[in-house]
C-alpha cells in the first residue's frame, strides 16, 4: 500500500484520502489491464471478432460485479411465511404419506 493523497477539504465537504488512493490504485490496474490486453494477449492486431469478445468480456463482468454488489448489499428481511409455523410442500406430502399429526411434525422440526 501506497499514501497518494490527504484528506481532500473542499469547504464544507471533505473526501478521505483512503477514497483517492483507492481510485488512483484501481486507475493504475485499470491501465495495467488494458496494456496487457492490447500488447501481451494481442487483441490489437486480432481481428474484429476477437476484440469485439474481449470488450463482451468487460462488459458481462461489470454487468455482474454490479449485481452481486446490489445483491450482496441489501438488508435481510423476513417474510412472514420464513416467521411462521407454516409447513413447506416436502413436509405436507410427507405429513399425508405417513398420516400422523400435523401439529406434532410441524413442532419436531428442527
Amino acid at each position: 500500500s501506497f499514501w497518494v493523497a490527504p484528506d481532500l477539504h473542499l469547504g464544507p465537504v471533505t473526501i478521505n484520502g483512503s477514497y483517492i488512493n483507492n481510485a488512483v490504485a484501481m486507475a493504475i490496474a485499470i491501465a495495467k489491464g488494458t496494456l496487457v490486453i492490447l500488447f501481451f494477449m494481442g487483441v490489437k492486431k486480432s481481428s474484429s471478432l476477437v476484440k469485439l469478445w474481449a470488450m463482451l468480456g468487460f462488459i458481462w463482468f461489470t454487468l455482474m460485479f454490479i449485481i452481486l454488489n446490489d445483491y450482496g448489499t441489501r438488508r435481510f428481511e423476513p417474510v412472514q411465511s420464513w416467521t411462521t409455523q407454516d409447513p413447506g410442500s416436502a413436509m405436507r406430502r410427507m405429513m399425508d404419506r405417513d398420516s400422523k399429526d400435523p401439529d406434532v411434525m410441524i413442532r419436531s422440526r428442527p
